[in-house]
């Protein structure tokens, strides 16, 4: 319904529709550190003889380079098989590929033996797991020589010191698909993490290269923050002695008490909007005036959306006037956050929301109509039927009765 909602935002500004992006190539998988750990053979080599089953089933060779896990049978190829559900890319492997794979006994399903005709050459073939995404290609000589490291070594220690070492590594410098792998099974490791110098400095360039990198940062900072590192503050206090990438002062927030005062400080003042936005992001409860003041006067949208972010989750309903004021911003993502937020805070918001939804111009109004969308509960529906009745402005009436999901000009 929110979506039907900011629909009917887009046709009120005359917006037009996107055209749909192109088709892209088949991804890489970002869990492929799992699907190594559990496949019964891992194996780098060049793909040979690929070609199509049926419509959607393909084979091929794969003449092994090497063995990270299991035993390739002598020195024959290996035969692999997959599905290409995507019909309008290109299929994920051609002739000439170096490729990382991670593989598994292939599915014995009706259609796959009838794609292979051959049981014998059904129960020799191996399927790439997880379901076709468990592959790297072109893997450099140093993320593989780390990856054998790590699967060498028994279960119970690669969630121990070793295991996060080898973890770290590739989350700093190998591909990124690997990287992000490698990220996020160290996101899943448990107990208090401790690390040399040399690690956390490793760990400083893996966030460094996580800046611009969502995918590859959230793992990271989900690491950080459960694990404590030990090691790891005095690294990040050095680094943000400097200009530094906001990433750094989000993670040194999340360790301990978060940044140390002076230094929070002097990162809510900074020149950098990155930096501003990620202090704002782990500010303290002695910063929510400052928090306050970017939300209302701050350049730059990114700021003022991580002050208000931060501050509903600081102060909770206490922080309403505060929000309520940024339903004005000139900004749309500012105004959808303080709806989201204000709208969490439940019936006890619906009166405001009211008042700001009849008193206050456009695209205030609008937002408080979006904030009552979101709170549901039968106070805010009767507020949206008020609103859709009898509003002065037609774009009122339109967005709530939109948001009531009925039709423009209908009355309950």
């Amino acid at each position: 319904m929110r979506l039907a909602l900011l629909a009917g935002l887009a046709l009120l500004a005359g917006a037009a529709a996107a055209e749909p992006p192109a088709a892209a190539p088949a991804a890489e998988g970002t869990a492929l550190v799992e699907a190594l750990e559990a496949a019964p053979l891992a194996v780098v080599g060049t793909i040979e003889q690929r070609h199509a089953l049926d419509a959607r089933g393909w084979r091929a060779l794969v003449r092994v380079e090497s063995a990270l896990a299991g035993q390739a049978a002598g020195p024959a190829p290996v035969v692999i098989a997959w599905e290409e559900l995507a019909s309008a890319r290109p299929p994920r492997f051609a002739d000439g590929d170096r490729v990382l794979l991670a593989l598994e006994p292939l599915s014995g399903s009706s259609l796959w033996k009838e794609r292979f005709g051959d049981p014998k050459a059904l129960l020799a073939a191996r399927g790439v797991a997880q379901r076709g995404t468990a592959f790297l290609r072109d893997p450099s000589l140093g993320s593989l020589s780390v990856l054998r490291h790590y699967l060498s070594l028994p279960a119970d220690l690669r969630g121990g010191p070793a295991g996060q070492r080898h973890l770290l590594s590739l989350a700093a410098q190998a591909e990124r698909a690997l990287a992000v792998s490698a990220a996020r099974r160290l996101a899943e490791l448990s107990g208090d993490a401790e690390l040399t110098g040399e690690e956390a400095r490793v760990v400083l360039r893996a966030l460094v290269r996580a800046e611009s990198d969502a995918e590859l940062a959230a793992p990271l900072l989900s690491w950080i923050e459960r694990g404590q590192p030990a090691g790891l503050a005095p690294v990040l206090d050095a680094a943000l002695a400097q200009p530094a990438p906001a990433i750094l002062v989000t993670a040194r927030g999340l360790l301990g008490e978060g940044l140390p005062a002076e230094r929070e400080k002097v990162l809510l003042a900074s020149r950098s909007p990155d930096q501003r936005a990620a202090a704002a992001g782990v500010a303290g409860p002695e910063h929510a005036g400052r928090l306050a003041d970017l939300l209302r006067n701050d350049p730059v949208p990114q700021v003022r959306v991580a002050a208000l972010q931060r501050l509903a989750r600081l102060e909770g309903p206490a922080s309403l006037d505060t929000l309520l004021d940024a339903f004005d911003d000139e900004d749309a993502a500012v105004r959808n956050e303080a709806a989201e937020h204000t709208a969490a805070f439940g019936p006890d918001a619906v009166p405001r929301l009211r008042e700001v939804a009849t008193r206050w111009a456009w695209p205030a109004s609008q937002t408080a109509v979006l904030a009552l969308r979101l709170a549901k509960g039968p106070e805010a529906r009767a507020a949206l039927v008020e609103l859709a009745d009898g509003h002065a402005d037609e774009r009122v009436r339109t967005l709530a009765a939109l948001a009531l999901g009925r039709g423009i000009g209908h009355k309950d």
